[in-house]
């Protein structure tokens, strides 16, 4: 179990070390751990931990406390860090073919349906932050053979949130990070139909 530490920010970063985390804030910190198990100074259990107190951390006091053994601090964030939205009313909107993978995606459906296509994307993040939102409308998430979907999150009524995605993911394999809602719709994360479902990139 990671120690909490005693990081103190200097100058005046007090105000900004107890300023309320974004998920952007999260995905620097984690991205932090991540490569702390690539040169060998966290093992997969210990990283397994902290990613989840990571994406549990409120203020960015948390976010410092975490990695605050590890010597490091993520640097300010990219101005053009993309988000992927997509939303509709009663449409059907699809993301699908050769796309680049953003650090997080959110897909909002009323009564209409989302598709997210990962098949042919191009992903250079180690993991995905997936805000999947629904009232009877539904939301696919379809992804590669030897990608992981982990449902972090899941707030249901009468609808259903189901991971089909069950297989042992390949190392080094993107993860998505799933939090999803719905009220009479559903959310449904699964490999393609008719065919193997390359790897991905």
């Amino acid at each position: 179990m990671y120690e909490s530490g005693s990081l103190v920010p200097s100058d005046d970063g007090t105000a900004v070390a107890q300023r309320r985390a974004s998920d952007a804030d999260r995905s620097r910190f984690a991205e932090l751990v991540q490569a702390a198990v690539g040169d060998g100074r966290l093992d997969l259990s210990e990283a397994d931990e902290r990613l989840t107190a990571v994406y549990a951390a409120r203020t960015i006091a948390e976010l410092h406390r975490i990695v605050a053994d590890l010597g490091v601090l993520p640097g300010p964030e990219p101005p053009d860090r993309a988000v992927l939205e997509l939303r509709t009313r009663s449409a059907r909107v699809r993301q699908d073919g050769p796309w680049q993978v953003p650090p997080r995606v959110v897909a909002e459906a009323a009564s209409g349906q989302v598709r997210l296509d990962f098949t042919a994307a191009v992903c250079p993040h180690r993991e995905v932050r997936v805000d999947a939102s629904c009232r009877s409308g539904s939301i696919l998430l379809i992804v590669p053979r030897g990608w992981q979907v982990r449902v972090e999150q899941q707030e249901t009524r009468s609808g259903a949130v189901r991971n089909k995605v069950t297989e042992p993911a390949r190392p080094g394999a993107p993860l998505i990070r799933l939090y999803a809602s719905t009220t009479s719709g559903r959310v449904v994360a699964r490999y393609p139909y008719g065919r193997k479902g390359r790897l991905g990139r």
